[in-house]
């Protein structure tokens, strides 16, 4: 696997004001069986898990943010996922922000809420923009069954 991407992993706990930094690599940041054919890894690639909190070593209802910052120097792009968790771990606020040649040219929003009193079904709201204003991209409920299987129910679009 052939990476020239640099992976920063930085997370604070509940009431702390300093950002730990967890050392870890490209190789270790990417899922392997999905690299590119020509085995370069792109900041696009697939991640070994969805959220960075997975690869922490904490307990995670603990974990208040997390900042994952990915750079390609040979590419000049950058990409920088800061969440922000609340209830336990169970909700949280996802803003992503990619850089090409040093200028923000996407930026999102996702809200992923637990609703009250029922663990298995959850609100996703994803918050983007267009032309300078921002826009609804979608929301969804994700209802989780006992088995693990999932139902998208979805609100916008239709």
């Amino acid at each position: 696997m052939i990476s020239s991407i640099k992976v920063a992993l930085q997370y604070k706990l509940l009431g702390q004001q300093s950002w730990e930094e967890v050392p870890i690599t490209a190789a270790e940041y990417f899922d392997a069986n999905y690299t590119s054919e020509d085995e370069r890894l792109d900041i696009d690639d697939v991640p070994l898990y969805d959220h960075a909190v997975e690869y922490l070593k904490v307990d995670n209802s603990l974990v208040e943010n997390t900042r994952l910052t990915l750079i390609d120097n040979e590419r000049d792009t950058k990409r920088i996922i800061v969440e922000t968790f609340w209830n336990n771990g169970a909700n949280r606020i996802i803003e992503r922000r990619d850089y090409h040649h040093g200028l923000e040219n996407y930026w999102e929003m996702i809200i992923d809420s637990q609703v009250i009193g029922d663990r298995s079904l959850n609100e996703i709201i994803r918050i983007g923009r267009k032309d300078g204003v921002i826009m609804l991209l979608s929301h969804v409920f994700i209802a989780t069954a006992i088995d693990g299987s999932q139902t998208e129910i979805n609100i916008y679009p239709k």
